[in-house]
Protein backbone atom coordinates (compact mmCIF):
# COMPACT_ATOMS: atom_id res chain seq x y z
CA UNK A 1 0.00 0.00 0.00
CA UNK A 2 2.01 2.83 -1.26
CA UNK A 3 1.50 6.83 0.15
CA UNK A 4 1.08 8.68 -3.06
CA UNK A 5 1.33 12.73 -3.16
CA UNK A 6 -2.51 14.71 -4.36
CA UNK A 7 -3.75 17.79 -5.81
CA UNK A 8 -3.55 19.35 -2.33
CA UNK A 9 0.14 19.26 -2.17
CA UNK A 10 0.86 23.41 -1.20
CA UNK A 11 3.80 23.66 -3.08
CA UNK A 12 6.28 22.19 -1.24
CA UNK A 13 5.82 25.00 1.55
CA UNK A 14 6.52 23.36 4.69
CA UNK A 15 8.07 19.61 3.39
CA UNK A 16 8.25 18.56 6.88
CA UNK A 17 7.09 14.83 5.24
CA UNK A 18 10.83 15.13 3.67
CA UNK A 19 12.21 15.39 6.62
CA UNK A 20 10.97 12.33 8.18
CA UNK A 21 11.03 9.82 5.20
CA UNK A 22 13.23 7.27 6.11
CA UNK A 23 13.85 5.85 2.26
CA UNK A 24 14.05 9.75 0.75
CA UNK A 25 11.43 8.70 -1.95
CA UNK A 26 10.12 12.21 -2.45
CA UNK A 27 11.03 13.83 -5.73
CA UNK A 28 10.95 17.91 -6.27
CA UNK A 29 8.70 19.68 -8.99
CA UNK A 30 8.23 23.12 -9.59
CA UNK A 31 4.60 23.07 -8.37
CA UNK A 32 4.46 20.12 -5.50
CA UNK A 33 6.68 16.61 -4.12
CA UNK A 34 5.65 13.38 -5.62
CA UNK A 35 6.14 9.74 -4.10
CA UNK A 36 7.87 7.07 -6.07
CA UNK A 37 5.24 4.17 -5.59
CA UNK A 38 7.99 1.43 -5.67
CA UNK A 39 10.43 3.33 -2.99
CA UNK A 40 7.68 4.29 -0.70
CA UNK A 41 8.41 1.56 2.69
CA UNK A 42 4.28 2.16 3.34
CA UNK A 43 6.00 3.79 6.91
CA UNK A 44 3.10 6.06 6.92
CA UNK A 45 4.94 8.94 9.02
CA UNK A 46 5.01 11.49 5.71
CA UNK A 47 0.99 11.17 5.84
CA UNK A 48 0.83 12.52 9.41
CA UNK A 49 3.13 15.37 8.55
CA UNK A 50 1.89 17.37 5.63
CA UNK A 51 -0.90 19.63 7.05
CA UNK A 52 -2.57 19.97 3.78
CA UNK A 53 -3.72 16.52 3.63
CA UNK A 54 -1.68 15.52 0.39
CA UNK A 55 0.16 12.30 1.36
CA UNK A 56 -2.85 9.47 1.14
CA UNK A 57 -2.76 5.20 0.62
CA UNK A 58 -3.19 4.17 -2.78
CA UNK A 59 -5.77 1.89 -1.31
CA UNK A 60 -8.77 5.44 -1.15
CA UNK A 61 -11.16 5.54 -4.15
CA UNK A 62 -10.24 7.33 -7.08
CA UNK A 63 -5.94 7.63 -6.15
CA UNK A 64 -4.64 5.52 -9.16
CA UNK A 65 -4.65 8.47 -11.45
CA UNK A 66 -3.05 10.21 -9.21
CA UNK A 67 -0.59 6.84 -8.11
CA UNK A 68 0.32 6.91 -11.94
CA UNK A 69 1.48 10.19 -12.05
CA UNK A 70 3.66 10.11 -8.97
CA UNK A 71 5.15 6.70 -10.40
CA UNK A 72 5.71 9.26 -13.90
CA UNK A 73 6.95 12.40 -12.60
CA UNK A 74 9.51 10.48 -9.81
CA UNK A 75 11.07 8.96 -13.17
CA UNK A 76 11.71 12.55 -14.48
CA UNK A 77 12.10 14.93 -11.08
CA UNK A 78 15.13 14.95 -9.06
CA UNK A 79 14.89 13.54 -5.51
CA UNK A 80 14.78 15.63 -2.97
CA UNK A 81 16.52 14.57 0.54
CA UNK A 82 15.79 17.78 3.08
CA UNK A 83 13.30 20.66 3.76
CA UNK A 84 14.19 23.76 2.15
CA UNK A 85 12.12 27.19 1.64
CA UNK A 86 9.10 27.18 -0.72
CA UNK A 87 9.37 28.04 -4.10
CA UNK A 88 7.97 31.70 -5.14
CA UNK A 89 5.02 30.54 -6.16
CA UNK A 90 3.99 28.56 -3.36
CA UNK A 91 1.29 30.64 -2.11
CA UNK A 92 -0.12 30.77 -6.00
CA UNK A 93 -0.66 27.07 -6.05
CA UNK A 94 -1.88 26.78 -2.70
CA UNK A 95 -5.67 25.50 -3.24
CA UNK A 96 -4.98 25.20 -6.79
CA UNK A 97 -7.87 24.05 -8.91
CA UNK A 98 -7.23 20.83 -11.66
CA UNK A 99 -3.70 20.01 -10.55
CA UNK A 100 -3.61 17.01 -12.50
CA UNK A 101 -4.84 18.79 -15.82
CA UNK A 102 -1.69 21.27 -14.57
CA UNK A 103 0.77 17.97 -14.42
CA UNK A 104 0.08 16.64 -17.44
CA UNK A 105 0.62 19.86 -19.86
CA UNK A 106 3.64 19.81 -21.44
CA UNK A 107 6.49 20.92 -19.55
CA UNK A 108 4.81 21.49 -16.26
CA UNK A 109 6.80 21.36 -13.35
CA UNK A 110 9.69 19.54 -15.06
CA UNK A 111 13.35 20.39 -13.35
CA UNK A 112 15.10 17.60 -14.29
CA UNK A 113 14.71 14.83 -16.58
CA UNK A 114 16.74 11.46 -15.66
CA UNK A 115 18.59 9.49 -18.51
CA UNK A 116 16.89 5.52 -17.58
CA UNK A 117 19.27 2.36 -18.19
CA UNK A 118 18.56 -0.31 -20.23
CA UNK A 119 20.18 -3.52 -21.17
CA UNK A 120 19.65 -4.51 -24.65
CA UNK A 121 20.32 -8.32 -26.02
CA UNK A 122 22.48 -8.91 -28.56
CA UNK A 123 21.56 -11.45 -31.15
CA UNK A 124 24.85 -13.32 -29.64
CA UNK A 125 23.93 -13.84 -26.81
CA UNK A 126 25.51 -10.65 -25.22
CA UNK A 127 24.52 -7.86 -23.64
CA UNK A 128 24.70 -3.98 -24.19
CA UNK A 129 24.28 -1.16 -21.54
CA UNK A 130 22.41 1.87 -23.08
CA UNK A 131 20.37 5.32 -21.95
CA UNK A 132 17.54 6.69 -23.52
CA UNK A 133 18.81 10.54 -24.12
CA UNK A 134 16.54 13.75 -23.11
CA UNK A 135 15.43 15.68 -25.87
CA UNK A 136 17.45 18.81 -26.39
CA UNK A 137 17.75 21.51 -29.00
CA UNK A 138 19.65 20.19 -32.37
CA UNK A 139 23.30 21.18 -32.37
CA UNK A 140 23.17 22.32 -35.97
CA UNK A 141 20.52 24.66 -37.58
CA UNK A 142 17.18 22.95 -38.10
CA UNK A 143 15.07 23.50 -41.30
CA UNK A 144 12.34 26.46 -40.51
CA UNK A 145 8.34 25.66 -39.90
CA UNK A 146 7.68 26.55 -43.50
CA UNK A 147 10.33 24.00 -44.93
CA UNK A 148 9.26 21.11 -42.30
CA UNK A 149 5.69 21.58 -43.58
CA UNK A 150 6.42 22.09 -47.50
CA UNK A 151 8.66 18.46 -46.78
CA UNK A 152 6.04 16.55 -45.29
CA UNK A 153 3.48 17.70 -47.44
CA UNK A 154 4.97 15.45 -50.33
CA UNK A 155 4.06 12.77 -47.80
CA UNK A 156 0.21 10.93 -47.65
CA UNK A 157 -1.07 10.82 -44.15
CA UNK A 158 -4.05 8.47 -43.28
CA UNK A 159 -6.63 10.82 -41.74
CA UNK A 160 -7.90 9.93 -38.36
CA UNK A 161 -10.08 11.11 -35.87
CA UNK A 162 -8.43 10.61 -32.19
CA UNK A 163 -11.05 11.27 -29.17
CA UNK A 164 -11.38 10.35 -25.66
CA UNK A 165 -14.50 10.72 -23.07
CA UNK A 166 -14.60 11.48 -19.07
CA UNK A 167 -17.15 13.03 -16.58
CA UNK A 168 -19.64 13.71 -19.39
CA UNK A 169 -17.76 15.46 -21.54
CA UNK A 170 -16.04 13.85 -24.95
CA UNK A 171 -13.99 15.74 -27.07
CA UNK A 172 -12.15 14.84 -30.53
CA UNK A 173 -9.27 15.94 -33.16
CA UNK A 174 -8.46 15.15 -36.64
CA UNK A 175 -4.88 14.02 -36.80
CA UNK A 176 -2.04 12.34 -39.12
CA UNK A 177 0.10 11.82 -36.33
CA UNK A 178 -0.53 8.12 -35.52
CA UNK A 179 1.45 5.31 -35.91
CA UNK A 180 1.43 1.07 -34.53
CA UNK A 181 4.47 0.96 -32.28
CA UNK A 182 4.05 -2.94 -31.48
CA UNK A 183 2.25 -6.25 -32.29
CA UNK A 184 3.36 -7.97 -28.75
CA UNK A 185 2.37 -6.21 -26.76
CA UNK A 186 -0.31 -4.36 -29.41
CA UNK A 187 0.53 -0.70 -28.95
CA UNK A 188 -0.63 2.55 -30.83
CA UNK A 189 0.68 5.84 -30.43
CA UNK A 190 -1.02 9.39 -31.37
CA UNK A 191 0.01 13.13 -31.16
CA UNK A 192 -1.74 15.59 -29.05
CA UNK A 193 -1.56 19.19 -28.98
CA UNK A 194 -0.46 19.87 -25.20
CA UNK A 195 -2.55 22.77 -25.19
CA UNK A 196 -5.46 21.18 -26.64
CA UNK A 197 -8.52 20.01 -23.72
CA UNK A 198 -8.53 16.36 -25.20
CA UNK A 199 -4.98 16.15 -23.37
CA UNK A 200 -6.83 16.28 -20.17
CA UNK A 201 -9.73 14.07 -21.07
CA UNK A 202 -7.39 11.50 -22.12
CA UNK A 203 -4.85 11.48 -18.81
CA UNK A 204 -8.17 11.43 -16.85
CA UNK A 205 -9.99 8.38 -18.34
CA UNK A 206 -6.75 7.01 -18.83
CA UNK A 207 -8.12 6.12 -22.64
CA UNK A 208 -8.57 7.13 -25.91
CA UNK A 209 -9.93 6.13 -29.03
CA UNK A 210 -8.73 6.42 -33.17
CA UNK A 211 -10.92 6.20 -35.85
CA UNK A 212 -8.74 5.86 -39.27
CA UNK A 213 -11.17 7.82 -41.54
CA UNK A 214 -12.49 6.22 -44.88
CA UNK A 215 -13.59 7.80 -48.06
CA UNK A 216 -16.59 10.25 -47.86
CA UNK A 217 -15.81 11.01 -44.49
CA UNK A 218 -14.11 14.43 -45.43
CA UNK A 219 -16.66 16.14 -43.92
CA UNK A 220 -15.98 14.22 -40.59
CA UNK A 221 -12.30 15.51 -40.79
CA UNK A 222 -12.85 18.76 -41.77
CA UNK A 223 -14.97 19.81 -38.90
CA UNK A 224 -13.07 17.78 -36.07
CA UNK A 225 -10.05 20.23 -37.89
CA UNK A 226 -12.13 23.16 -36.28
CA UNK A 227 -13.52 23.86 -39.42
CA UNK A 228 -16.85 25.57 -39.31
CA UNK A 229 -16.76 26.03 -35.04
CA UNK A 230 -19.73 23.57 -34.64
CA UNK A 231 -20.32 23.59 -30.99
CA UNK A 232 -21.09 19.50 -31.34
CA UNK A 233 -18.30 18.03 -33.48
CA UNK A 234 -20.31 14.72 -32.89
CA UNK A 235 -23.11 15.79 -34.27
CA UNK A 236 -21.48 14.77 -37.81
CA UNK A 237 -21.05 11.10 -38.60
CA UNK A 238 -22.68 8.65 -36.26
CA UNK A 239 -20.98 7.70 -33.18
CA UNK A 240 -21.85 5.89 -30.55
CA UNK A 241 -19.38 4.30 -28.10
CA UNK A 242 -16.96 1.42 -27.22
CA UNK A 243 -17.73 -0.31 -23.89
CA UNK A 244 -15.23 1.53 -22.37
CA UNK A 245 -17.11 4.85 -23.07
CA UNK A 246 -14.83 6.12 -25.22
CA UNK A 247 -16.40 7.50 -28.50
CA UNK A 248 -16.56 5.16 -31.83
CA UNK A 249 -17.27 5.93 -35.29
CA UNK A 250 -19.32 4.50 -37.32
CA UNK A 251 -17.99 3.93 -40.90
CA UNK A 252 -14.56 4.22 -39.99
CA UNK A 253 -11.98 2.11 -42.21
CA UNK A 254 -10.53 0.91 -38.92
CA UNK A 255 -11.80 1.75 -35.22
CA UNK A 256 -9.97 1.33 -32.23
CA UNK A 257 -10.25 1.52 -28.44
CA UNK A 258 -7.18 2.18 -26.31
CA UNK A 259 -6.12 1.90 -22.54
CA UNK A 260 -3.38 4.86 -21.93
CA UNK A 261 -0.03 2.81 -20.73
CA UNK A 262 2.43 5.93 -20.86
CA UNK A 263 3.05 9.32 -22.45
CA UNK A 264 6.35 11.37 -23.48
CA UNK A 265 6.64 15.34 -23.99
CA UNK A 266 8.00 16.32 -27.08
CA UNK A 267 8.01 20.13 -27.90
CA UNK A 268 4.82 21.11 -27.86
CA UNK A 269 2.97 17.89 -28.12
CA UNK A 270 2.19 14.84 -26.19
CA UNK A 271 2.82 11.45 -27.90
CA UNK A 272 0.31 9.17 -26.03
CA UNK A 273 0.76 5.77 -26.11
CA UNK A 274 -2.19 3.13 -25.81
CA UNK A 275 -2.62 -0.69 -25.28
CA UNK A 276 -5.53 -1.78 -28.16
CA UNK A 277 -8.03 -3.32 -26.51
CA UNK A 278 -10.79 -3.08 -28.88
CA UNK A 279 -10.57 -3.21 -32.96
CA UNK A 280 -12.58 -3.05 -35.95
CA UNK A 281 -11.44 -2.84 -39.16
CA UNK A 282 -13.96 -2.74 -42.61
CA UNK A 283 -11.82 -4.18 -45.52
CA UNK A 284 -14.48 -2.84 -47.87
CA UNK A 285 -13.92 0.42 -47.49
CA UNK A 286 -10.64 2.76 -48.75
CA UNK A 287 -8.43 5.12 -46.93
CA UNK A 288 -8.96 8.56 -46.69
CA UNK A 289 -5.30 10.42 -47.21
CA UNK A 290 -3.64 13.57 -46.69
CA UNK A 291 -1.36 14.76 -49.01
CA UNK A 292 0.19 18.13 -50.90
CA UNK A 293 -2.26 19.90 -48.71
CA UNK A 294 -5.50 17.88 -49.82
CA UNK A 295 -7.86 14.84 -49.20
CA UNK A 296 -6.60 12.26 -51.96
CA UNK A 297 -8.47 8.91 -52.16
CA UNK A 298 -11.92 11.01 -52.39
CA UNK A 299 -14.65 9.25 -52.71
CA UNK A 300 -15.99 9.14 -56.52
CA UNK A 301 -20.01 10.65 -56.72
CA UNK A 302 -21.20 9.94 -60.23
Amino acid sequence: MPYVVTENCIACKYMDCVDVCPVECFYEGENMLVIHPDQCIDCGICERECPAAAIRPDTEPGLHVWLDLNRHYSGIWPRVHQKRAPPDNADIMNGAAAKFSIFRKSGSGRLARRRMSHTLKLIDGGAVNHAHLPLKGSTTPAVSPREFKDAMSALAFTVAVASSAHGGERIGRTITSFMPLSAEPPLLMISIDASSRMVDLVAASRRFSVAALSRGQEEIADVFAGKGNLPDRFSIGQWDSWPSGSPRLAGALLSLDCELVGSVDVADHILFVGAITESIPDPSRKALLWSDRSYTGRETRG
